[in-house]
């Protein structure tokens, strides 16, 4: 069943939600620049100049900044297929989010990769000062890392845990001996009463790590010391899986982390840990065909194919799902869902408990990160719920104005959550259902709906009427957020080497990248065909559903 277009009078553009929608994708341009000014694994640019609270902030801002994007995009899409029927909906979303997607892929996405081996070379062959300065006050982890066995001992007797993962980066000692591919440190770690299986980051355990890298040494003391090859990682792949990652993905990953390892160095440890399971009698590899599968599929998950162009391909697949649930069953207008269900508090009462099972296998508040062509199971899940809740909430008559109207309690509670959300939650990977990690997992999860609820709430009340300003921002926001990654990473690298605080190297970096994109907006996008195929053409008898999420 298909719904005819239709006139709606009635239904006045929704400004604040445009706006909204516009002021998460200027955060996408903070979050991105803040992560060269804390620890951020992978990240092309790392400055020395680091701020301790940064981290804090880009965790906030990640809990609700896609959750709040979807969910807005759910409202528009059910409004645009009421307006317009299916087949207009279908042509919007292909002009504004498909044909946007393919064109970048063969852009933005090449011209990013261009600016990161740009930083790769001035870090390894220019710029001695590249490396981030270490702490002068040892850890356990800095110290499995470099493999310093005697700090570890020290440390250890001490009182320090050998099984807890560091906060910055949620890898155990263990962890961080594999990566530093020092044996002796692991065996140590061992020694002390390291588990060989806790899990860490993503649901990776030592071993996972060791298969992927090739770091044989290490591998023989954890198979040595009872390594479970039976474990799933966030992936769903065991060590074994690990060992079939294909070569380019591996590097790649590697150089990204700065570890001294090359190819060739790689492949001869993971043919030597496959022989030292041969030797225990363990089938070293899946059978040819689940083993190429496995890795056509992991490949398609793991590469940044999209980089981060990946929320437009989540909006493809979004728009098909809705497409084939209104041609399949209809729309049912969900009359029969009372109002206080979907428009008040008490949504909570179905939303958390909907969501709280896959934000339990996050690493953090928020989805994980997913770029690849088949999206990670748990991450495609948890933002379907907030995309479909929008949609709901377009839906059902009358309740789009009271959903946030509670914001001047929601908010406080949020950020009462916040901390709470983030307590012992980089020691708590290998827990399973224990009372602690219950209440971190409740909290992040109520920290997820209620600032999307706040923010909604608050941009209801100063934005409901339109402003110039504001709507030339939300249209704006699209293409900045679309080509800013490339200029942002350049901008940390350039800054990387001056003597400022990395506050004010943020603040520089931030301001000055909006105002250049600002400027090529105005230049290049707004009253040209780019600008008519992002935001549709302008000019009085343009749509109130012209308003799109990027």
């Amino acid at each position: 069943m298909t719904r005819e277009p239709v006139e709606v009078a009635k239904d006045p553009r929704r400004h604040d939600l445009d706006a909204l929608r516009g002021f998460a994708m200027v955060l996408g341009i903070v979050l991105h620049g803040a992560l060269a000014y804390m620890p951020a694994p992978g990240w092309p640019v790392q400055d020395g100049d680091q701020v301790v609270w940064m981290q804090r902030v880009v965790q906030a801002i990640h809990g609700f900044r896609m959750p709040v994007f979807f969910l807005i995009s759910g409202f528009f899409t059910a409004m645009l297929w009421e307006r317009r029927g299916l087949g207009g909906l279908v042509r919007q979303r292909t002009m504004r989010i498909a044909l946007p997607l393919a064109i970048g892929c063969v852009t933005i996405i090449p011209m990013m990769w261009g600016v990161v081996a740009w930083t790769s070379w001035r870090a390894t062959s220019m710029d001695p000062v590249a490396e981030v300065t270490v702490a002068e006050d040892a850890t356990i982890w800095s110290a499995a890392l470099e493999g310093d066995v005697e700090t570890l001992r020290v440390l250890v007797a001490g009182g320090a845990d050998v099984n807890e993962a560091d906060e910055q980066y949620r890898t155990t000692p263990l962890g961080w001996s594999v990566l530093g591919g020092h044996a002796e440190s692991a065996a140590v770690l061992l020694e002390l009463g390291a588990d060989v299986n806790r899990a860490y980051g993503n649901g990776s355990t030592a071993m996972h790590t060791a298969a992927f890298l090739g770091r044989d040494g290490v591998a023989e003391e954890l198979l040595n010391a009872g390594a479970d090859l039976t474990i799933l990682d966030g992936w769903e792949q065991t060590p074994i899986d690990a060992l079939a990652v294909p070569e380019p993905m591996t590097m790649m990953i590697a150089g990204a982390m700065q570890l001294e390892l090359t190819s060739e160095q790689m492949l001869a440890g993971r043919e030597r840990i496959r022989e030292l399971l041969a030797a225990s009698g363990i089938e070293a590899e899946p059978a040819e065909s689940e083993s190429m599968l496995r890795v056509v599929v992991t490949w398609l998950m793991t590469f940044p194919f999209f980089h981060h162009l990946w929320f437009l391909w989540y909006l493809c697949l979004f728009v098909v799902g809705f497409a084939a649930v209104v041609s399949l069953f209809g729309w049912v207008r969900v009359n029969v869902i009372p109002a206080v269900l979907i428009g008040s508090p008490l949504c909570l009462l179905w939303l958390v408990p909907l969501t709280l099972p896959l934000q339990w296998r996050m690493g953090l508040i928020g989805a994980d990160t997913s770029l690849g062509i088949i999206p990670i199971p748990k991450v495609f899940a948890f933002y379907a719920i907030f995309y479909g809740f929008g949609a709901l909430v377009y839906g059902r008559c009358g309740v789009a104005q009271r959903l946030g109207r509670g914001w001047w309690w929601m908010l406080p509670i949020a950020a009462a959550c916040f901390p709470v959300g983030l307590w012992m939650t980089a020691g708590m990977e290998g827990l399973e259902w224990t009372g602690e990690l219950w209440v971190v997992r409740l909290a992040q999860t109520l920290f997820c709906w209620l600032s999307v609820f706040g923010l909604i709430g608050v941009f209801e009340c100063v934005l409901s009427r339109g402003r110039g300003w504001v709507r030339y921002l939300s249209d704006s926001s699209y293409w900045l957020y679309l080509v800013h990654m490339p200029l942002v990473v350049a901008g940390q690298e350039l800054l990387r080497t001056q003597e400022m605080a990395g506050w004010a190297k943020l603040s520089v970096l931030v301001v000055g990248c909006t105002l250049m994109l600002l400027v090529s907006y105005q230049v290049m996008v707004r009253h040209t065909p780019i600008g008519w195929l992002l935001n549709g053409r302008r000019g009085k008898s343009r749509a109130p559903t012209a308003c799109v999420e990027g």
